[in-house]
Protein backbone atom coordinates (compact mmCIF):
# COMPACT_ATOMS: atom_id res chain seq x y z
CA UNK A 1 0.00 0.00 0.00
CA UNK A 2 1.17 3.63 -0.34
CA UNK A 3 0.18 7.01 1.19
CA UNK A 4 -2.88 7.30 -1.35
CA UNK A 5 -4.52 4.17 -0.59
CA UNK A 6 -3.75 3.56 2.71
CA UNK A 7 -6.40 3.52 5.80
CA UNK A 8 -7.57 7.27 5.46
CA UNK A 9 -7.97 9.28 9.21
CA UNK A 10 -7.64 12.97 8.42
CA UNK A 11 -9.42 15.29 6.75
CA UNK A 12 -9.03 18.77 4.44
CA UNK A 13 -11.65 20.44 3.20
CA UNK A 14 -11.33 23.07 0.89
CA UNK A 15 -13.92 25.27 -1.05
CA UNK A 16 -13.25 26.29 -4.34
CA UNK A 17 -15.20 27.68 -7.97
CA UNK A 18 -17.80 25.31 -9.34
CA UNK A 19 -15.52 25.52 -12.47
CA UNK A 20 -12.45 24.22 -10.81
CA UNK A 21 -14.74 21.32 -9.30
CA UNK A 22 -15.62 20.47 -13.25
CA UNK A 23 -12.08 20.56 -13.98
CA UNK A 24 -11.37 18.31 -11.18
CA UNK A 25 -14.08 15.95 -11.57
CA UNK A 26 -13.52 15.61 -15.39
CA UNK A 27 -10.31 14.75 -15.03
CA UNK A 28 -10.40 12.72 -12.18
CA UNK A 29 -12.80 10.47 -14.30
CA UNK A 30 -10.27 10.56 -17.54
CA UNK A 31 -8.01 8.55 -14.97
CA UNK A 32 -10.62 6.41 -14.05
CA UNK A 33 -10.17 7.69 -10.11
CA UNK A 34 -12.16 9.19 -7.55
CA UNK A 35 -12.16 13.09 -7.46
CA UNK A 36 -10.34 12.58 -3.46
CA UNK A 37 -8.03 10.24 -4.84
CA UNK A 38 -7.15 12.47 -7.98
CA UNK A 39 -6.43 15.11 -5.66
CA UNK A 40 -4.78 13.45 -3.09
CA UNK A 41 -2.31 12.01 -5.38
CA UNK A 42 -1.96 14.78 -7.55
CA UNK A 43 -0.93 16.59 -4.62
CA UNK A 44 1.61 14.50 -3.16
CA UNK A 45 3.34 14.58 -6.92
CA UNK A 46 3.64 17.97 -5.98
CA UNK A 47 4.37 17.84 -2.10
CA UNK A 48 7.64 15.65 -2.89
CA UNK A 49 8.87 17.77 -6.13
CA UNK A 50 10.88 20.15 -3.44
CA UNK A 51 12.04 17.36 -1.64
CA UNK A 52 13.69 15.47 -4.41
CA UNK A 53 15.50 18.77 -5.86
CA UNK A 54 17.25 18.87 -2.29
CA UNK A 55 18.72 15.50 -3.17
CA UNK A 56 22.38 15.45 -4.69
Amino acid sequence: MNVATDAKQERINLRLKHSAKMALERAASFEGKTVSNFILTSALAHAEKPFMRMKP
